[in-house]
């Protein structure tokens, strides 16, 4: 399907993901100068003109299928859960406001974990959508220290501390909404890895009708959480829904004539009417 394939991370980040949705372009593979794949129905001098304006360089458009352009946008610029605005630049890796951006990003595509990791040549940032881990952004060598800085102040870790292993927690605010991450910095061979877990903290909107059971399915389950005694054991890859079953199903639990209790690590969200304990291994 053209050279859609397996573009690079460099390659995608001269496109955002709105633009690329508006304009319903993807950049073709290690084009320079840049080359943009386009509905054959939309190319013309007009649209070449208004993606050079927003860009600020010289552009090509190579007309395709409609298909190819459903396919990459796809594969490579997937949409949020939120209004998406067009803005006239992508994603800054090298502006001060990145970590921040980096969040805001993550939680709009509905990820649970950012990876950032530097290597000899590059840095990357991998996202984990659906259990899997995507390449998202490519950071210079020179900038990747101060942004591990940046996630350290966020989270009240030592920033002189680069030997040791560090665990912190960041209450980052977007909108109406506050994400509770989990941050924990490992240092590595070039550098300091850092892994920021993206946890919800209100429950309100999690339905156990919503989780995607069949009605025989619902029924088996219902039966067993219903039961005086036993154990249900669920389990699968990060991203697979364990988390939110569980929560969904103490919301059903939750009476005021139960005693529920749980432990957890981390609690990811706050349920009224639960004692909910945080377990901490070394005490």
């Amino acid at each position: 399907m053209s050279d859609l394939s397996n573009i690079s991370t460099e390659t995608l980040q001269a496109v955002t993901k709105e633009m690329a949705w508006q304009y319903r372009v993807i950049p073709k593979l290690n084009s320079d100068p840049l080359e943009l794949y386009a509905e054959k129905s939309s190319v013309d001098a007009a649209l070449k003109d208004e993606l050079e304006i927003l860009m600020g360089k010289n552009v090509t458009l190579v007309g395709v299928e409609k298909e190819v352009i459903e396919y990459g946008l796809s594969k490579y610029y997937r949409k949020g859960n939120g209004q998406e605005k067009v803005e006239a630049r992508k994603l800054d890796t090298s502006s001060n406001d990145f970590v921040e951006s980096l969040i805001r990003e993550a939680k709009s595509l509905d990820c649970s974990d950012i990876h950032m990791e530097p290597y000899e040549k590059r840095c990357r940032v991998r996202m984990r959508l659906d259990g899997k881990l995507v390449e998202r952004f490519v950071i210079d060598n020179d900038k990747y220290p101060s942004y591990v800085n940046k996630v350290k102040i966020m989270s009240n870790l030592d920033i002189a501390e680069k030997r040791l292993p560090q665990d912190g927690r960041i209450f980052f605010k977007t909108g109406d909404k506050q994400i509770d991450i989990r941050v924990s910095i490992l240092p590595v061979l070039h550098g300091e890895k850092v892994v920021m877990r993206l946890l919800g903290c209100d429950a309100s909107d999690i339905d156990i009708n919503l989780l995607g059971f069949d009605e025989a399915q619902m029924k088996h389950y219902h039966q067993a959480y219903n039961q005086l005694n036993g154990i249900i054991l669920i389990s699968g890859p990060t991203g697979s829904g364990k988390t939110t079953t569980l929560y969904a199903t103490l919301k059903e639990l939750n009476v005021l004539s139960r005693n529920i209790l749980t432990i957890e690590d981390p609690i990811e969200y706050t349920l009224e009417g639960v004692n909910q304990v945080q377990l901490k291994e070394n005490i």
